[in-house]
């Protein structure tokens, strides 16, 4: 008559549940007291059993946090994109400052590592030099062999 309003409690159910062996729970107490083969193993569970209900046997563990409604798969979601900033192209400009911010070093102009010249005034006359042999040399910019002469 009473057992309609009280909730039920499955303390009292665990007694008249059927007992199971605890595989797991053995294989720990072999190892604490020194089990390192089959053989020994097998004669542990043979003397020694650790029983839990059939019941608890196959269910699965229930989690103890809470479930966070931004979490997906253990990743947290990504913010929402607001849609003006895709139209006015917001993050193509701001990754092209990064990678001129990035870079700038390069783009400055650098000095030549050697100076093999003895003062401006000889590398100015050695450069006047190799302008007016440039005619004289094969390739594009002038700096291949001397043009030997036509075949023909």
């Amino acid at each position: 008559m009473y057992k309609a309003l009280c909730w039920p409690d499955e303390r009292f159910e665990l007694c008249s549940q059927e007992m199971v062996r605890d595989f797991i729970a053995l294989n720990c107490e072999g190892v604490k007291h020194g089990v390192t083969n089959c053989k020994q193993l097998s004669h542990f569970r043979a003397t020694n059993d650790i029983l839990k209900p059939k019941e608890l046997f196959h269910r699965r563990k229930i989690r103890q946090y809470p479930i966070d409604p931004n979490f997906s798969h253990g990743v947290v979601d990504r913010s929402f994109t607001p849609m003006h900033e895709l139209i006015a192209h917001k993050y193509q400009s701001d990754w092209l400052e990064a990678q001129m911010k990035r870079l700038a070093h390069l783009y400055e102009q650098q000095h030549g590592a050697l100076d093999t010249f003895r003062s401006e005034a000889c590398r100015k006359e050695a450069f006047r030099a190799y302008e007016a042999e440039k005619s004289a040399r094969l390739g594009m910019l002038g700096q291949g062999i001397p043009r030997s002469g036509e075949a023909g």
